[in-house]
């Protein structure tokens, strides 16, 4: 029941300042809709001017990220990460233009074989055992 009490006593209240709001300014309404107390009504009121004085962009207008697609990789980096994948790309193109790195890089077998399968090692192992054998024969 205490409750209850509460409530309407809070509604009365509430009831009470909105009809004196104009007398005593218990409680304002602003333009955006909000009603707050006076103290909040001039923080509300502040914000809003802040925002107005900073005007959105206009429609259709997008601003850039900074950084640039590279059309060769199509990896957007800052000027410092770009730097390092092409320093990167340099070495692996170094390491594939020597053929002794290009062929420890290279898979010690071929998965794809004459027969257009790609299989595994071991299974690349059996076709090919079992062409061999069908050859022979």
């Amino acid at each position: 029941m205490s409750t209850l009490k509460k409530i309407l006593a809070v509604t009365v209240f509430t009831t009470t300042c909105a009809a004196i709001a104009g007398a005593q300014g218990c409680l304002t309404t602003g333009n955006d809709g909000k009603t707050a107390s006076p103290r909040w009504r001039e923080f509300l009121d502040e914000q809003n001017s802040r925002s107005a004085a900073i005007s959105p962009p206009p429609a259709g207008v997008v601003a850039p990220a900074g950084y640039q697609v590279n059309p060769d990789d199509g990896i957007a980096a800052s000027p410092r990460y770009r730097e390092f994948l092409i320093e990167e790309n340099a070495q692996i193109d170094a390491q594939q233009d020597i053929p002794e790195v290009a062929a420890e890089n290279s898979v010690g077998y071929q998965a794809t074989g004459d027969d257009g399968i790609t299989a595994s090692p071991r299974y690349r192992e059996f076709l090919n055992e079992r062409e061999a054998t069908q050859a022979a024969d």
